[in-house]
């Protein structure tokens, strides 16, 4: 049985050599399909030029910034075309930060004869092949997985594929949108060191709208159903990241994954893209910045918040983070107000730092605010403060 797994990426250095060197064992090096979206990292460009060498099919065909939003449809037709050749059995649509195997006997498994006596039952399926569970490293605990048990990753028989989207999710047959489990895995290397995650989706982000400030990503995050983790990356604190990550979804130890990678060489690569051993008392005190919520009230599902926040150069807030009743959205204020007082009592405040804020509250179902954090955020370049401003009154 031969399989094939497509990619596009762009910069990505050592998780492409690690996302290479993994799917060679599977799947060999003449059926990886490697687009390079215009990378300009010299670590990318010798990764890419030495596995070119070693028979990966690598093209810079699509290296145009546009080109990434295309990134479903330009898979879907390589797929297409490959399928034409009558050579693979299955096509696995991955990101680089993704990496195949199966579950055998309830663990993990990165054998090339265990992924396909996996895949051999669905030889001939016509609906889409949906990936069973992803192992999300915890950045905070090395050895230590977040199971995604709801993974929507999808992959394809030969000659069935219809439709794909950017982020490989939606993918459709000929048959339609129905879809089945299978006991294909992956690993999910999502959770980087916090500087290059935010680094990485802040360029992500510029690469299709431009520089851009907070406010602007709030903007373009509440104009388009898309790219809500890119900016989340972007505006979330330190001690926010972690923590959210650290805690997320089901946790396991996966010692499998480790012993593959090591047994490649590439597990001490692997471990320095993520953040074992991360200081999180360190990230308690990252407080770069002054204000108060001073009133919050709700009527007919808006909630009202009014207050004043100001960076450590005393320069005003002008979006924030908003955590309703644990619903997550990023906000602008519809006001910005005069605060002189603030200006008397805090050094270099400045005079329009108070804000007021409407936003509906949720769940329209919603009659009480249970709870409610605000963050202000900054994003100046590849830098921004974010914590959460104290509460002088609650409804």
């Amino acid at each position: 049985m031969q399989n094939a797994a497509l990619m596009m990426q762009k910069n990505e250095g050592a998780m492409l050599q690690i996302w290479l060197r993994h799917h060679a064992e599977i799947f060999g090096n003449e059926n990886l399909y490697v687009f390079d979206n215009g990378s300009t990292d010299e670590q990318t460009l010798q990764v890419l030029r030495q596995a070119a060498q070693s028979g990966v099919n690598v093209s810079d065909a699509y290296s145009a910034p546009t080109d990434f939003d295309k990134k479903g449809e330009i898979i879907k037709a390589k797929i297409e075309e490959l399928a034409k050749l009558g050579r693979y059995s299955f096509f696995f649509p991955l990101d680089a930060d993704e990496l195949v195997g199966a579950m055998v006997d309830g663990h993990p498994s990165f054998k090339r004869e265990d992924v396909n006596a996996t895949l051999a039952p669905f030889v001939g399926e016509q609906r889409v092949l949906r990936i069973a569970r992803a192992y999300v490293p915890n950045p905070t605990k090395e050895g230590l997985y977040a199971l995604h048990e709801k993974n929507d990753k999808c992959f394809f028989y030969t000659d069935t594929i219809a439709k794909l989207d950017i982020g490989f999710h939606s993918g459709e047959t000929k048959s339609g949108k129905e879809g089945v489990i299978t006991d294909i895995i992956q690993v999910h290397a999502h959770h980087k060191k916090y500087e290059s995650k935010q680094v990485r989706s802040l360029q992500k982000l510029q690469s299709r709208f431009g520089r851009i400030t907070a406010a602007q990503a709030v903007i373009i995050h509440n104009e388009r159903d898309r790219g809500w983790h890119l900016i989340s990356d972007v505006l979330r604190g330190r001690g926010d990241f972690y923590r959210r990550h650290s805690a997320a979804g089901r946790q396991a130890s996966a010692p499998q994954i480790r012993d593959h990678l090591s047994r490649l060489g590439l597990w001490n690569e692997f471990a320095g893209l993520m953040d074992f051993g991360y200081d999180r008392d360190a990230a308690a005190s990252d407080l770069t910045a002054r204000g108060t919520i001073e009133d919050v009230s709700l009527a007919d599902g808006v909630v009202r918040i009014s207050g004043w926040a100001v960076k450590a150069d005393g320069s005003r807030f002008e979006s924030f983070y908003l955590n309703i009743n644990g619903v997550n959205r990023f906000v602008v204020p519809h006001r910005l107000v005069r605060r002189q007082d603030v200006v008397r009592a805090t050094a270099g405040a400045d005079l329009f730092c108070g804000f007021e804020i409407e936003n509906p509250v949720g769940n329209p179902e919603d009659r009480a605010i249970r709870s409610l954090v605000l963050r202000p955020i900054d994003l100046t370049g590849d830098t921004y403060a974010n914590f959460a401003l104290p509460k002088t009154r609650m409804p």
